[in-house]
This record gives structure tokens, C-alpha cells and sequence, in this order.
């Protein structure tokens, strides 16, 4: 009765740091990429298919051809069937290739600020509009030796900002906002000669900073800074509700099913509006201080991208598709411990009122196997063997070895389970945390000193470290040959342990940490000379240190903030940082760019 079969509920949010204020996004026409432009004229791609934490595959400073213009801070991103369009600041449009490096292909200048590009589906056709007053049409050519572009239509407003622009999904008709909140539409007859007509005209009471249609071309939203967006019915071309808000409207995006709206400005949230039900908020998303600059839906709904003045990009997952179904256990009570078989076929809990549990993780649900109940005193910590012969569980201030054969010394007759309690070692005061080194022969014991157990001689004491203080936190890097404490009133202390002979285990070098460090982690081993740590702590920081092991020197090459305190942290070989914090949310980072090596 201490666990039950439940079901996920998590929301999964990827979020990207970049080095500056992101304008906006352009999900490529599959949805497998997004690009995304900011205030520093760099422009990144994600991959968001080829693994489930997505990965930067390019980002690099946008630098046009020689002698031609191009833009300066990236306002504006638009991905077609054949070419990626930007444009911002500057007095220019880039014609980028989709495919990696993204090459400039072309620049259409004069265009003035652009703040609004949008291609016609499945065409060369751009509709862009800028503060020059002006929303032009142009069409890119490909020619055997080069890209072309001609102007095709411009629709001139006079001294209005053309601040937002875009095609009807589907049908032969686009529209067009500007800063003295006249919303225009225009009909064309065919994508070639885009012969257009005004078909309609609409007085908003203040300037118009976004305008989106409906995916099903039912509906025109407008929205700026007359603290109301507008839906116009596009049967009859005529306002047909008013959404009133708090503040400016910035962006509107409308999803792909058309049953929600994303809309937001000013405020640190995103509203979320149901369609169906008259455009109820039903959620508004806070952002923590982040003031939202955009949001966009992916092409299938999976992902909602939000943009905003600091260095994050968060995209939240809309589907429940990841979430576990009868592979998701719930504890009764608070669970303190989990750890891994190195086979990955079984999992230990530990949780707050000393329930030890060993599950079998089978095709369609969990098997318990093994059960036993320790005095922890709220403190349990575990830790398998690389080699699985045994577990080590510190409870309050002891830690007992759990086996699964008859291999360590003085082991009982094992049970029906294969497992079975071969020691108990006591008198070690409060233990906080425990490690084992890749060979499974030494058992690291961590309280107001380290201690360090040998397995084949019983679990003997052979070594003390003094760390200073208290230790919270202790790992062995992969390789055996680095050993990292960190803890309270103390700093991360990293020791040389790569000497057979335990005498000349030592100290080399301690890193000065603000606040108690809680959790450490190393990333994979290499034969080389680079080592990297992680490690955070109540600085509400994940920290990351390069150790060069040849000149025994370090240096921290990386900090990322996080709303709590860092409780845990594992590293695995694919370069995946997991780390628990105390706001109840997990942060997985992708650092498998940091790949030891030679220095």
C-alpha cells in the first residue's frame, strides 16, 4: 500500500539561453526545426526531432555579402517552402537557404525597419511590412546562377508603421495593420500576377501591433494598443466580438486546430484563450518576469514557443504525448532516494519513512522484488554498485549493504529474491550522502567527515578525509581517478584518487562556493586531460567546472540560474544533466558539446 500505479501529469518545458532578447520564432514548414532571431543578430536552429532534449544546431551571427545591407537586431523571421526570410533594424530583407550553414542568398533593400514578414504557403511569394509606411510584395526568382527578387505590389500607408502583415491560410487574401490602427484587407486573384483588390477596412482605436488569421480562415484577430483584441468574421467582413485586456496586446497566435489563442504584452504572462467557449481565459502562464515579445504554436500543436526581453526561449509541450501511462508510481509518502540498476532492468526507492523498495521495471508496469524497512530519520540516500553486486543505503547514521549473491564476505544465505542484508555498519554519525567508485570496491561515507569503506576487506574503514565542515554531497568521477565532496560551511573540495595506494589519495585544489552546496555530478571520463564537474547548492545555481588534470588547475566555464535550490544532479554518457530543484521542477540540460578530451 505504500506505492500505486498513477498517472503523469507533467509539464515538460524546454528552455533555451541565449544572449539577448529573442523577438521571435519560425518553426520550419515540417515542424522538425525552429529558428530563432534576437536583439544581437544571431540566429539559431533547433532540432527538435532528433532527440527529446532539443539540440542547437547552429547559431552563429548573421553577416551579409559584401557591399550589400543587411539587417541589424532581428525583429521579424518568417520560414518557407524554399528560403527563410529576416529582417529587423536595418534597411534590408535576408534570403537565407534552409539548409545548414543558412547561407545569405539574397538582400532586398531599401525596405526601412521591418517588423512583419510572411510568405504565401507553398509560393516565393513575400509580403513584408515596415516602418517606412509601406507593405510590399515581392517575388524571389531562382535562377541557375543566382537569386532575384521583384516588387511586385506596394501598398502605401503614408506616415503609419506597417507593424504587421500577413497571408489568409489557404484562400487569396492577406492583411495588413499599421500604427494608426487601420486594418486592411486585399484580395488577389492568382499567385502569379497578384492582381489585388481592397475587400475591407477597419478604424481600430489605437495603433495595431499583431494581426493573426484563424487556421481555418474563419477569423481576423486584431490586437495593440487599444487594450482589445478584435475578431472580425471574415462571412461578412465585420467585427463580431471584443476580447477586452489589461494591458497592450503585443502578438496574438492563433493554434493550429484554430481552438486556442496565445496573446499577451507587458505583463509577465502569456493568456491562453478557448475559442469555443467565446474566448474564455483559461490559463495564463506566468513567465516570472520575463516580458513576453511573442509566442508560436508548432505546425501540429505539440509546442508553444514564447519569446521575451531576457536570454530565455520557453517552449511548453501542449500534448500529453510524453506523459507515462502505467509506467508512473506514486509514493504515499516523500521519496528521498532513487537509484538505478546498471543494467537499467531495476530501480531502489528509498522514501522518508525508511521503506526500502526494489522494483523489477517490466514492459507494462512495476514488480516489487524486495522490501525492508530502515530507521532513517528522514535521511536516506542509495547507491548501486557498477558492477550490481551489491547496494549501499545510509539511513540516519549507519548504512546497510544489501546484495544480490554471496560474493562479499560474510553475506547471509540469500532470500527468495535474490537479495538479502550482508552487513549493517553503525557508530558513523549523521551520514548525509554516499558514492561508490567505478570498480564497486570503495564506499565513500560522507557526514562532518568522509570516510571511505573497502569492499573487499568487509567494508573496512580505510581512509578519513576532512573536508572542513560538513559534507552534504560527495561522487566519484567515472573513471575512479577524481573524487568531489561538497557541503556546509565547507567549499567543493576535488581529490586525486587515481594512486593505488590510498596513502597518496589527496587534496588538490578547492573551489570557494556561496552557500551550501547540495548536489554533485561528473560528466563522462575521457582518455584525455579534461574533466568536467557539476555541482549547485542553495546559490540556486548549476555550475559547471572544467578540471585540466594534467596541470591539476580549473576553471568554471559555465552557470546557469534556476528558481531554487539545486538538490541533485546526474550526468550521463550521452551528455544529459538532469538537476532536481526545490521548486519541484527537473531541469535537463543538453552540455554534450563538452566533451573531454586533450587539453
Amino acid at each position: 500500500g505504500t506505492y500505486r500505479l498513477g498517472e503523469s501529469k507533467s509539464i515538460v518545458v524546454h528552455e533555451i539561453l541565449r544572449g539577448n532578447w529573442t523577438w521571435c520564432t519560425a518553426w520550419s514548414p515540417d515542424g522538425s526545426q525552429l529558428a530563432i532571431a534576437t536583439e544581437n543578430h544571431d540566429l539559431a536552429v533547433v532540432d527538435t526531432t532528433s532527440s527529446s532534449i532539443w539540440r542547437v544546431r547552429h547559431d552563429r551571427r548573421v553577416t551579409g555579402p559584401p557591399k550589400q545591407d543587411t539587417t541589424q537586431s532581428i525583429r521579424s523571421i518568417a520560414w518557407g517552402s524554399h528560403f527563410i526570410a529576416i529582417g529587423g533594424i536595418g534597411n534590408a530583407v535576408s534570403i537565407l537557404s534552409p539548409i545548414e550553414p543558412y547561407p545569405i542568398l539574397h538582400t532586398i533593400t531599401p525596405t526601412g525597419f521591418v517588423g512583419s514578414i510572411n510568405w504565401l504557403p507553398g509560393t516565393n511569394k513575400l509580403l513584408i511590412g515596415s516602418r517606412l509606411g509601406k507593405a510590399m510584395i515581392i517575388d524571389i526568382k531562382e535562377t541557375d546562377d543566382n537569386i532575384q527578387s521583384e516588387v511586385i505590389h506596394v501598398i502605401d500607408r503614408g506616415k503609419a508603421w506597417v507593424n504587421s502583415v500577413q497571408f489568409k491560410p489557404k484562400e487569396r487574401f492577406f492583411a495588413v495593420g499599421d500604427s494608426h490602427g487601420i486594418l486592411g484587407v486585399y484580395s488577389f486573384d492568382d499567385t502569379k500576377d497578384m492582381a489585388i483588390k481592397n475587400t475591407a477596412n477597419f478604424k481600430l482605436e489605437d495603433s495595431i501591433l499583431d494581426i493573426q488569421w484563424s487556421a481555418d480562415g474563419k477569423y481576423l484577430y486584431a490586437g495593440g494598443e487599444d487594450f482589445v483584441i478584435t475578431v472580425i468574421s471574415t462571412q461578412f467582413w465585420e467585427p463580431v466580438h471584443r476580447i477586452k485586456r489589461d494591458r497592450w496586446v503585443s502578438f496574438i497566435s492563433s493554434s493550429q486546430c484554430s481552438s486556442h489563442l496565445a496573446v499577451g504584452g507587458v505583463t509577465s504572462e502569456v493568456s491562453i484563450l478557448d475559442v469555443d467557449k467565446g474566448w474564455d481565459n483559461i490559463i495564463n502562464i506566468s513567465l516570472k518576469g520575463l516580458v513576453p515579445l511573442s509566442a508560436n504554436w508548432h505546425p501540429d500543436d505539440h509546442y508553444l514557443v514564447m519569446t521575451g526581453q531576457n536570454n530565455a526561449i520557453l517552449a511548453i509541450e501542449t500534448t500529453n504525448a510524453r506523459h507515462i501511462s502505467g509506467h508512473f508510481l506514486r509514493s504515499a509518502y516523500p521519496i528521498l532516494s532513487i537509484a538505478f540498476s546498471p543494467d537499467g532492468r531495476m530501480v531502489a526507492i528509498g522514501n522518508e519513512m525508511g521503506i526500502i523498495s526494489i522494483f523489477i521495471l517490466s514492459s507494462t508496469t512495476f514488480v516489487s522484488v524486495y522490501e525492508m524497512v530502515v530507521d532513517c530519520s528522514g535521511s536516506v540516500s542509495i547507491e548501486w554498485s557498477a558492477n550490481g553486486a551489491y547496494l549501499a543505503i545510509s539511513a540516519g547514521n549507519k548504512v546497510v549493504i544489501v546484495a544480490r549473491t554471496e560474493t562479499l564476505p560474510g553475506s547471509a544465505p540469500p532470500n527468495i529474491s535474490g537479495f538479502f542484508v550482508a552487513k549493517v555498519i553503525r557508530d558513523l554519525g549523521p551520514v548525509n550522502d554516499i558514492s561508490i567508485d567505478p570498480t564497486g570496491q570503495f564506499l565513500a561515507v560522507s557526514g562532518t567527515k568522509t570516510r571511505v569503506l573497502d569492499a573487499t576487506s568487509n567494508f573496512k574503514n580505510v581512509l578519513e578525509m576532512e573536508n572542513g565542515g560538513t559534507t552534504l554531497a560527495n561522487s566519484w568521477s567515472h573513471d575512479g581517478k577524481w573524487f568531489a565532496a561538497i557541503g556546509k560551511d565547507h567549499s567543493l573540495v576535488i581529490y586525486d584518487t587515481a594512486h593505488m595506494d590510498l596513502s597518496q589519495w589527496q587534496s588538490v585544489f578547492t573551489v570557494k562556493t556561496q552557500g551550501a552546496g547540495l548536489a554533485l555530478a561528473w560528466g563522462p571520463s575521457s582518455l584525455g586531460a579534461l574533466q568536467y564537474c557539476a555541482y549547485g547548492g542553495e546559490d540556486k545555481q548549476i555550475h559547471i567546472m572544467e578540471i585540466r588534470t594534467k596541470e591539476t588547475t580549473w576553471e568554471n566555464v559555465l552557470s546557469i540560474p534556476r528558481e531554487g535550490d539545486i538538490n541533485d544532479l546526474d550526468w550521463n554518457n550521452d551528455g544529459l544533466v538532469a538537476a532536481a530543484i526545490s521548486n519541484g521542477t527537473v531541469t535537463i540540460l543538453d552540455l554534450s558539446y563538452l566533451q573531454s578530451g586533450w587539453a
